[in-house]
């Protein structure tokens, strides 16, 4: 049992792309922007990616969320807290 919890964990860890939703987010206009991995909830059920970050906003205010997205045929989605 503890094994497959720890085999869980180690697959969720991957399920992030911190190179695409730091440049989704910027393109967005956030600066700031820093990746805090993966976030179990905020995306829909058909996301497999799911990257969570603390940023600046375009009006200076910090701002949190995540960013959801597919491996291969959609593109990221920004949600915010």
């Amino acid at each position: 049992m503890k094994q497959a919890l720890i085999l869980v964990v180690a697959l969720l860890a991957g399920c992030t792309n911190a190179d695409d939703a730091t440049r989704a987010l910027k393109a967005a206009g956030y600066t700031d922007i820093q990746i805090t991995g993966y976030r179990w909830f905020g995306c829909s059920k058909d996301d497999s990616i799911h990257t969570g970050f603390i940023a600046t906003g375009r009006d200076g205010s910090k701002v949190t969320g995540i960013v959801c997205g597919e491996l291969f045929f959609k593109g990221n989605t920004i949600r915010t807290d």
